[in-house]
């Protein structure tokens, strides 16, 4: 069996046919037969429909999911079946409803491209978790007699999939550690430590409740469970077998030790500490606020935001709220105890899962800004003081399959490829566009909000600017490499400015008026010489009709007005398109024209703002 795969290969289309042996949905059979191997009569005969299976382009982060039908038209049913994803990672199977296969019977397999390798992270997980075990009141806890016995008493199924579980969640514990030295990083350039200061006392004393009493409690359980299965399944009470005796008193001294430590009022409180700090409080600041503000005009803010901004925002939120939802958990298993002593106490669960899980993290989900596309830059004022807020700010857009040498002939088709009109409908209509449809050519007023005392060193060029790190993302379509490459042939970006002179004078025969102009012949570039100092801008970065076709005024061979005017016409539009020369066909056709850089105003906040969410 192949399965029919679109990869996005550096912005290109390309279908590859990857054999089984390489990627393949296999059907591991305990006795069957897969289809297309000869077998007798009374064999199990497999074979999947569709086959191939064509996911199409998947936009990246994002995952598609198909079904596929196992079919057996063999004369006798299968033995077990075991339905496993094989080769690339980037494809997982959702869903599977095929145990055995009776003979000429089908059944059905989800499958999915682009979601496998993007794991959940912890918040998302224990929410679920606990969301789950409160579902089912007490039973559906670890630390309590009846969610013990629930799970000794209960299928291995359920065992297995709560250690699944909590082993999904211990292990991300571990990336937790690892990005503790990015945050402290980050914190220590923040003044407002009100905010960051106390985030950071809450989670060493949710680790250290975590590693020093829950854990082992957990781990306890999980060992007691284990062996108190093992002895029922040998038809033994637990307290006459040794290990089993054993492990239920390590579990029980766990147990009441980190009961005892989860009952301090400082460390009940821990998951509420950590939420009121993300929240914004009466002044309307937050921690996320103070952040946001941080990465928009802090030390070693440039104004220049990008995609990577909005990661290190998601980070630090990431990062607290995956502990907060860690002190939940532990709150949970104590509470789940700790009111089956008290009247209603599924009524009481489910109302803490309610406020303090999902109310809890609906809030703080809602004070999350929109992430800043891929490829794009938010262009924030020059000074760090005037920086507090991305909407209404400028968005820019750099991709070179569009905007690389492009042409902006007024006579030519708009939809010519390799033309800035061409270029802003693909970004208004298609993907390119990043789901906007709103792209324009920069004003001069644009180019000035971007350079006009962006770079205060007296030494950065043009060419230091656009290859430094903090100017356009150096990603997918947007390589800055090539824009800096390009503009050492081409110097210009496009602008919407009329050209310079802006008409041009139109003569008949016999007379020395004209009688008419040629407007809106051709368009302007801005500037951006190699060696020019941005210091200097926009002094020595004038604006410059492209082409220029060096004419001011055409006199027709005719006395008839009309006449006369579309000689006029004709002639500089005949004189534009000739000096721009060929128009080139692809991507690497030498064409004359300048760099189409896109922008837009943003219509939504990219960072946190201080207004309280009611």
């Amino acid at each position: 069996m192949s399965w029919v795969v679109v990869v996005l290969a550096a912005g290109w289309r390309r279908r590859l046919f990857v054999p089984a042996a390489l990627l393949s949905l296999v059907a591991v059979l305990l006795g069957a037969v897969a289809g297309g191997v000869a077998a007798r009569p009374r064999e199990p005969v497999l074979a999947f429909s569709p086959s191939p299976l064509d996911f199409d382009a998947v936009i990246s982060g994002q995952g598609v999911s198909q079904t596929l039908m196992l079919t057996n038209s063999g004369g006798s049913g299968s033995s077990a079946l075991k339905i496993v994803v094989s080769g690339a990672s980037a494809f997982n199977l959702t869903s599977d409803t095929c145990r055995r296969l009776g003979p000429r019977k089908s059944c059905r397999h989800s499958g999915g491209k682009g979601t496998q390798g993007i794991p959940d992270k912890i918040t998302d997980l224990i929410v679920k978790q606990v969301a789950g075990m409160a579902a089912k009141g007490a039973a559906g806890f670890v630390l309590n007699k009846v969610g013990l016995g629930a799970l000794i008493d209960g299928s291995q199924a359920n065992f297995d999939a709560l250690k699944t579980r909590l082993d999904e969640i211990s292990s991300q514990l571990t990336d937790l550690q690892r990005a503790l030295q990015t945050i402290n990083g980050e914190l220590k350039q923040i003044a407002l430590n009100q905010y960051t200061g106390p985030l950071e006392d809450y989670v060493t004393a949710i680790k250290n409740l975590y590693d020093l009493h829950f854990s082992p409690a957990v781990d306890a359980a999980n060992n007691f469970v284990q062996k108190d299965r093992a002895a029922i399944a040998d038809g033994k009470p637990c307290d006459q077998v040794t290990t089993c005796a054993e492990a239920l008193k390590a579990f029980t001294n766990h147990r009441d030790d980190f009961w005892k430590a989860e009952s301090e009022v400082s460390n009940e409180a821990l998951n509420d500490d950590i939420h009121t700090k993300l929240m914004p409080d009466s002044s309307g600041n937050s921690a996320l606020i103070v952040f946001g503000d941080f990465l928009m005009g802090g030390r070693g803010s440039t104004g220049l935001l990008t995609s990577a901004d909005s990661d290190r925002l998601f980070a630090f939120y990431d990062y607290f709220s995956e502990y907060e939802a860690l002190a939940v958990w532990m709150k949970a298993e104590y509470l789940a105890h700790f009111f089956s002593d008290l009247p209603n106490p599924e009524e009481k669960l489910r109302a803490f899962v309610d406020k303090q899980i999902r109310g809890y993290f609906d809030l703080e989900h809602r004070e999350l800004p929109a992430r800043i596309p891929q490829e794009t830059v938010i262009s924030l004022p020059p000074q760090s003081t005037d920086r507090t807020i991305t909407k209404g700010q400028h968005l820019w857009l750099w991709n070179f399959k569009l905007g690389l040498d492009a042409q902006w002939d007024p006579s030519a088709s708009p939809d010519h490829p390799f033309t800035v009109p061409a270029g802003i409908t693909a970004l208004n209509t298609t993907a390119a566009g990043l789901g906007f449809t709103d792209w324009r050519v920069p004003s001069k007023g644009d180019w000035d909000s971007l350079f006009a005392g962006r770079v205060p060193s007296n030494s950065t060029t043009r060419a230091r600017f656009w290859l430094d790190d903090n100017v356009l993302p150096n990603v997918g379509n947007s390589n800055k490499t090539i824009l800096a490459a390009a503009l050492d042939q081409h110097p210009h970006v496009w602008t919407s400015q009329p050209p310079i002179p802006d008409r041009v004078g139109c003569l008949r025969k016999g007379s020395p008026l004209y009688i008419g102009y040629v407007t809106d012949y051709a368009h302007t570039g801005l500037s951006l010489p190699l060696t020019a100092l941005l210091a200097n801008y926009p002094a020595k970065f004038p604006l410059a009709t492209i082409p220029n076709i060096g004419i001011s005024e055409v006199r027709a061979p005719t006395s008839n007005s009309a006449d006369a005017l579309k000689y006029c016409r004709d002639t500089v539009a005949a004189a534009v398109t000739k000096a721009f020369g060929p128009t080139g066909t692809n991507i690497t056709s030498v064409r004359h024209g300048a760099q189409l850089i896109a922008t837009r105003l943003t219509t939504v906040n990219y960072m946190p703002v201080d207004v309280p969410v009611p």
